[in-house]
């Protein structure tokens, strides 16, 4: 405890904060999105994966319900909920109309396939 202290007035002395990414590396505070763009991106290929997958398995008569049900409908909420968040979290800075627009149309594409299949 006392050394955590000394470290956070050695911090404070030195002009770095909690914030700065040398406390995040040190180990004090959770590690933050360094892009969240990337993030956003990175989100669009899981799903592209997934509903790749979900659209694969829709062949089978008795499994189609089940599936849609159990698996895919809370993916659907899940996704609908992140992409809301990349909607406020970049919807307003630059491009910010680019990344509202993809976010709505990711949205509307997961709910538009998955009452589709």
């Amino acid at each position: 405890m006392a050394d955590r202290a000394e470290s956070e007035s050695a911090e404070l002395a030195e002009g770095r904060d909690e914030a700065s990414p040398e406390a995040d590396s040190a180990g004090g505070t959770a590690a933050r999105f360094v892009s969240w763009p990337l993030f956003l991106f990175v989100a669009i290929g899981v799903n592209a994966l997934y509903l790749w997958g979900m659209l694969a398995q829709m062949g089978h008569a008795v499994a189609d319900p089940w599936t849609k049900a159990l698996a895919w409908l809370p993916f659907n909420f899940i996704a609908t909920v992140l992409y809301f968040a990349f909607y406020v979290k970049l919807g307003r800075g630059r491009a910010g109309a680019i990344f509202a627009l993809l976010c709505v149309a990711m949205i509307a594409l997961n709910w538009i396939v998955f009452f589709a299949a």
